[in-house]
């Protein structure tokens, strides 16, 4: 449609030519527009190639490889914070209550934390239910800051009541931290955390361990964890 509108200005000029021996900017006009009209479709679909390379589609975070290669440029320059997640029991929510639901769980972890995870923070879903929450300019002493405000924030992530007898089931979510100085390793640093993440879901599942005889049919279930050992909820 574009170059149409082009060669229709072109017919335009070339008509007033042969009878006014004026070449009137109705062309130059026309080139100018095409101009500008294929400039933007080719800007829209550079951000489309952008969006799919770098997000994860599904829940809007940034894809793995794009969280790797961020971290990796952050450490050449800067020291960096970073929690480790993982939904405790999340496979358990999916056969519990459906892949309908596990999806919604993930969606709704991405709106709470949304406010605090804007730039220059970063949100990664290293695949599953695994996400990277990084930290550019933190310090060591920011953990516990950040621990309290991630749970704040996540203390409406729950299963839709809906789905269960409960009024309201929470889900808890494993939580490791690393820090790194500039010139670190990123490899080890997302290996720390993991480790860290997952010595925190051990501690989850002893605590659950001592409460289970005391819990009802629906608070048996693992995802209603709170513990005293850090996760978010």
């Amino acid at each position: 449609m574009y170059v149409l509108v082009y060669f229709v200005c072109m017919t335009n000029d070339s008509i007033i030519l042969q009878h006014h021996r004026t070449l009137y900017p109705t062309s130059w006009i026309g080139a100018g527009l095409l101009f500008l009209m294929l400039w933007r479709e080719a800007h829209w679909h550079m951000q489309e190639v952008y969006e799919y390379v770098n997000l994860d589609k599904f829940t809007g975070a940034y894809s793995r490889t794009f969280g790797e290669n961020h971290l990796s440029e952050c450490l050449k320059t800067q020291n960096v914070g970073m929690f480790y997640a993982d939904i405790d029991e999340f496979k358990q929510i999916n056969d519990r209550y459906g892949h309908r639901t596990g999806d919604m769980v993930l969606k709704l972890m991405m709106d709470l934390v949304k406010p605090m995870m804007q730039s220059p923070n970063l949100l990664v879903r290293m695949g599953g239910d695994e996400f990277l929450f990084l930290f550019p300019q933190a310090t060591r002493e920011d953990e516990a800051i950040l621990r309290s405000q991630l749970e704040s924030l996540l203390e409406g992530m729950h299963i839709p009541t809906e789905h269960t007898n409960a009024d309201r089931i929470p889900v808890s979510v494993s939580l490791g931290w690393a820090y790194a100085s500039r010139g670190d390793s990123w490899i080890d640093m997302i290996h720390n955390a993991d480790l860290s993440m997952y010595r925190t879901k051990e501690g989850n599942k002893t605590r659950l361990a001592h409460l289970a005889p005391n819990q009802s049919e629906d608070t048996l279930h693992p995802i209603e964890a709170k513990t005293d050992t850090p996760n978010w909820r």
